[in-house]
């Protein structure tokens, strides 16, 4: 239990976090309060998948977000404003410097 996952629900990608176990079923807090509950027999890859740590924890550079799909995104950023990070930059990461 406590496991962050990736819940596929709606051809969408939900942050949730195992929140019990046992009787055969397993319930799933998405980040956002929604409750799924299903049948362990029922699971599979396609519907769940553990989360990568750099999207648990969020990243500053989304380029280096391990899992780089709409969910990962989404939640990167929900982290991003709830520790009030949330930025533009236009510099380029070229060389060459801009006067």
């Amino acid at each position: 239990m406590g496991t962050w996952v990736w819940l596929r629900e709606n051809e969408q990608h939900l942050p949730s976090l195992v929140s019990s176990c046992g009787g055969g079923l397993i319930n799933f807090t998405t980040s956002c309060g929604q409750v799924f509950i299903y049948k362990v027999n029922t699971l599979t890859r396609e519907k769940v998948v553990t989360m990568h740590p750099t999207s648990v924890e969020g990243v500053e550079d989304m380029a280096t977000l391990a899992e780089l799909h709409e969910g990962a995104i989404m939640h990167n950023l929900h982290i991003r404003f709830k520790q009030d990070n949330i930025y533009v930059s236009s510099k380029r990461h070229t060389g060459v410097e801009i006067q």
